[in-house]
């Protein structure tokens, strides 16, 4: 059985790469991303159609987009939180932004169940990690 540690190095590594299709042995058919942008219309990206398209309005706004990993550490027997750094350069403006993350991980088993993201918010990504 894999670690859950290592499975979100590989989610991570898989985004970079923008191998989508490996994501889906990674994660569970019905994954929810919570986003920024789910945040805003009151509803998290559901399942696999739901990760594809949560990176492709991604990869719409910036040509750069990279994430990587300072630190991981299990919470529990189903959480894992990373932190590290969120590399994007805007498509229009070309401006480019390094922000700290926070990222949890829930688990069933070896696959991502749900995947939240705290853009420039570790502090609140390590508080909810806790609960």
């Amino acid at each position: 059985m894999r670690e859950r540690a290592e499975v979100v190095r590989q989610i991570f590594d898989r985004f970079n790469a923008r191998e989508l299709d490996a994501l889906q042995g990674l994660t569970h058919p019905d994954i929810e991303i919570v986003s920024q942008s789910s945040r805003f219309v009151g509803e998290p990206f559901r399942g696999h159609d739901g990760l594809r398209a949560w990176l492709a309005e991604t990869l719409d706004v910036f040509d750069e987009w990279s994430v990587s990993m300072d630190g991981i550490e299990d919470r529990d027997s189903n959480r894992v939180l990373a932190v590290g750094t969120l590399h994007m350069r805007g498509r229009e403006s070309g401006a480019t932004v390094d922000l700290p993350c926070g990222w949890i991980f829930d688990f069933d088993g070896e696959l991502c169940t749900r995947m939240e993201t705290f853009p420039n918010r570790v502090d609140e990504a390590r508080s909810a990690a806790a609960r």
